[in-house]
């Protein structure tokens, strides 16, 4: 995590079990970002995350860049090996920005599925 922070980068997660549940998930992994009730779904549908039936959600994950547009997405996260390839995706914007100009704001990422 302190690498991703190192490149202003913030993690959070969205799940569609209540607060105590997600809670219980954070103190059992040692997570160290916040995560988001999600009950209602909303957020979920609306990044086309519903899983089998649209009964649970799918783990994915979502690159969003500092103008709100997605960057990249991971549809079917494996664990191994994720956090990796997320952080050089940042590295990449990151990268992508700087190089567009001193005030750092490149060419907005396409947005896809969103």
């Amino acid at each position: 995590m302190a690498e991703l922070e190192s490149l202003n980068a913030l993690v959070v997660g969205v799940s569609a079990d209540p607060a105590e549940r997600q809670q219980s998930f954070i103190d059992a992994f040692s997570l160290t970002f916040p995560m988001v009730p999600d009950t209602a779904k909303k957020v979920i549908e609306d990044y086309g995350a519903r899983g089998v039936l649209g009964i649970v959600a799918k783990r994915s994950t979502f690159l969003i860049d500092p103008a709100g547009k997605v960057a990249a997405v991971w549809p079917a996260v494996a664990i191994e090996g994720h956090a990796d390839d997320v952080t050089a995706a940042i590295r990449r914007l990151s990268e992508t920005r700087g190089k567009a100009g001193s005030s750092g704001s490149g060419a907005p990422a396409p947005e896809r599925g969103v």
